[in-house]
């Protein structure tokens, strides 16, 4: 990764990624801003319904720009060094973080994710992709309705969370579908919070013009 886009543009929430505390005050007060709309503030598309794809990136410049340019997907929303706490690891608490930018946009009701990571932290996205020589897609999304009856359900069925993390108080987990998918399955709370970020970046992606086409958060 080159840096930061230079095409980025507007304020620069840096609270809402900050890990901890101030960055969980700062989402947390997002989802309850997000609440205050009542259950429909949310995506179009039903729960439990594939509503992400990501695709873990070597430059996430480089990404953005094809993305954007060459497939006309945007605008993208960039969260840069993600507050991931209470990171686990294939079912233990990470021995180090992994520090992870993240940008978000849509193609209709589908959200694309394109992940960068930092550091060298064991994770499903270095460890068990980019070292891997992995490509291509990385992990469906899917927001259920009972987010730890499903947890439980998956578990049940003999499948292992392999990452788990927190953003703003909000649980997620990603379920390792290596080899029945070849890639991972992400799920989230049924959360204001989760909700809210798919339905800004569907609605920025309705009739976009192709103008700034990677933005800040808030």
């Amino acid at each position: 990764m080159t840096g930061r886009p230079e095409n980025l543009k507007g304020p620069f929430r840096r609270d809402l990624l900050l890990s901890g505390a101030a960055g969980a005050a700062a989402l947390g007060a997002l989802g309850a801003s997000a609440a205050k709309a009542g259950p429909m503030h949310g995506p179009s598309q039903p729960l439990f319904t594939m509503q992400q794809v990501c695709y873990v990136v070597d430059d996430l410049e480089k990404a953005l720009d094809f993305w954007t340019k060459e497939l006309k997907v945007g605008p993208f929303f960039l969260f840069e060094h993600l507050a991931l706490d209470n990171q686990r690891y294939r079912g233990q608490p990470a021995t180090e973080d992994a520090d992870v930018t993240i940008a978000l946009g849509n193609t209709g009701a589908v959200q694309i994710e394109l992940a960068f990571q930092h550091n060298d932290a064991p994770s499903v996205w270095k460890k068990e992709w980019s070292d891997a020589g992995r490509r291509g897609i990385h992990h469906f999304g899917f927001i259920p309705e009972d987010y730890p009856a499903n947890f439980q359900s998956f578990v049940d069925r003999g499948y292992e969370p392999a990452f788990e993390c927190d953003i703003g108080g909000s649980p997620l987990c990603y379920f390792d579908f290596l080899n029945e998918l070849g890639h991972f399955v992400e799920f989230w709370e049924n959360s204001p919070l989760y909700r809210d970020i798919f339905r800004t970046t569907e609605e920025a992606a309705r009739g976009w013009d192709g103008s700034d086409p990677v933005r800040s958060w808030g």
